[in-house]
């Protein structure tokens, strides 16, 4: 039996959610760290999390599609295999905690 590889959709770079701009900062075979800036609050952290992937699906024709898309964390994800890291002004503090957690995943 031989398996398929499918194509794999990676996360965007730099997306805008809302009042937020996510910024990839790094990346590797197991794990992502993106920086967010929230323009509400004017302040910035980090999430890392586990890289995850999933079947793509075509919601109008209720059907999968031929490809995988990688996942950004839900809500419910933070604390399983995502996490934040924020330490208020002190962005550089939170950036070396957050790479710390990079780092073993």
């Amino acid at each position: 039996m031989t398996t398929e590889i499918k194509e794999v959709k990676l996360l965007q770079k730099v997306f805008t959610k809302g009042d937020k701009i996510y910024k990839q900062v790094d990346s590797k075979e197991t794990a992502y760290i993106y920086q967010v800036e929230d323009k509400e609050t004017n302040q910035s952290y980090f999430e890392v999390f586990t890289r995850k992937t999933q079947q793509a699906y075509d919601f109008e024709a209720k059907e999968p599609l031929d490809h995988l898309v990688e996942r950004y964390p839900h809500n419910e994800a933070f604390g399983y295999w995502a996490w934040t890291y924020s330490r208020g002004e002190d962005v550089g503090k939170a950036y070396i905690l957050a790479n710390n957690k990079f780092n073993k995943l």
